[in-house]
């Protein structure tokens, strides 16, 4: 694991212990794993870069020898927090700005590497990428409603493009009943 490449080569008195509730893996856990060995780190080493771009080559570091590198963006959200954006040169972290509207997340027990997922699609349809600049616009400008259109019209493009996971399907079909 990323985690387990960083400690090697930087071990910490500190002791780290990565708990697993669930044994499916997935939802982050081994971004957390990796920024709690990381911060270990950064406390032993005040000194030592900090920001989220050192961090992302270090990371970027303790992947380099997969065949399919991740993005880590899951790392950088979990290390900014809030809503993250990237575009391209700079990160920015956005306040949930809908107070009737929760997130949440469930393991339908079907885990995707994203990275290597991605990969494996030849094309990305680009109305993928315009919806989700539709949602970030609509999460910027505080239009719930123009928020639940876009995702709505994700969810479809991804069914159309047959990217949704069955698994996922199943888990919907039966959440709106």
């Amino acid at each position: 694991s990323p985690a387990g490449r960083f400690l090697a080569q930087n071990p910490t008195p500190l002791s780290i212990n990565f708990v697993h509730h669930s044994q499916l893996g997935g939802l982050g856990q081994s971004s957390a794993e990796f920024l709690a060995a990381w911060g270990a780190h950064q406390i032993e080493n005040p000194s030592s870069d900090n920001d989220i771009h050192d961090m992302l080559a270090t990371f970027g570091s303790c992947t380099d020898n997969l065949i399919t590198r991740p993005s880590g963006m899951d790392v950088a959200t979990q290390y900014l927090g809030l809503c993250t954006v990237y575009d391209g040169r700079q990160y920015q972290s956005l306040a949930w700005p809908f107070e009737s509207l929760m997130l949440g997340l469930w393991h339908t027990g079907h885990k995707i590497a994203t990275h290597t997922h991605l990969q494996a699609q030849h094309t990305i349809p680009q109305t993928l990428s315009t919806l989700a600049q539709q949602a970030l616009s609509a999460i910027i400008h505080n239009d719930e409603q123009a928020f639940l259109t876009c995702i709505h019209a994700y969810r479809q493009a991804l069914q159309h493009a047959h990217f949704e996971a069955p698994t996922t399907t199943t888990y919907l079909k039966h959440l709106m009943c």
